[in-house]
């Protein structure tokens, strides 16, 4: 049988004291929580990628036989302009 989660992720990090008797990475111990987790900062997406993104979705959707090898060159190609 597994065990139910009853706390969310961002309760369990929410319920992480910095100042404390136990040190946070016991706390992560006892909440079941990763400090890889806890001390994730999520980056900004830079509209750059999602512009390289679209273009790849669009290669994709024209040609999906191509493999990243053959997509490589065109799109490296059009960076440099």
């Amino acid at each position: 049988m597994s065990k139910k989660r009853i706390l969310s992720l961002t309760k369990r990090k929410e319920m992480i004291a910095s100042h404390g008797s136990r040190s946070q990475v016991r706390q992560c111990q006892l909440l079941n929580l990763a400090r890889s987790t806890y001390y994730y900062q999520p980056q900004p997406i830079i509209n750059a990628d999602l512009v390289l993104l679209r273009m790849m979705d669009e290669q994709y959707l024209k040609t999906p036989q191509y493999g990243s090898r053959s997509l490589l060159p065109g799109f490296s190609a059009r960076e440099s302009c």
